[in-house]
């Protein structure tokens, strides 16, 4: 497969703009005991399984930066002093980031 230098530019550029919107917009969570920074921000397909009862009223999306490793389903997050269930992971382009999918466990 090819790679261009100028692709690590691409992928480094839309970390650096989700980073700036975290920070701007972002708040503090747990993962894996240690802070992570994250932005809510609910997407149309979790509203349709909302509605649809895939998840309950609880569940919200969120995006990430980066971290070491992924986060996997299942994994647990502390946000609002609530702990939440990762739902769904997905990442974003070039994995310069994840859209999580959160419910809140019971």
């Amino acid at each position: 497969m090819f790679h261009h230098p100028l692709m690590d530019d691409y992928k480094q550029a839309l970390v650096e703009q989700l980073e700036a919107e975290i920070e701007v917009w972002g708040e503090v969570a747990e993962l894996r005991g240690l802070p992570i920074a994250l932005m809510k921000g609910t997407t149309k397909e979790t509203k349709e399984m909302i509605v649809a009862g895939y998840y309950d009223d609880s569940t919200f999306d969120a995006f990430i930066a980066p971290l070491n490793t992924e986060p996997k389903t299942n994994e647990l997050i502390t946000y609002e002093g609530k702990t939440y269930f990762i739902k769904n992971v997905e990442a974003l382009e070039m994995k310069s980031g994840f859209r999580i999918t959160l419910q809140l466990a019971r």
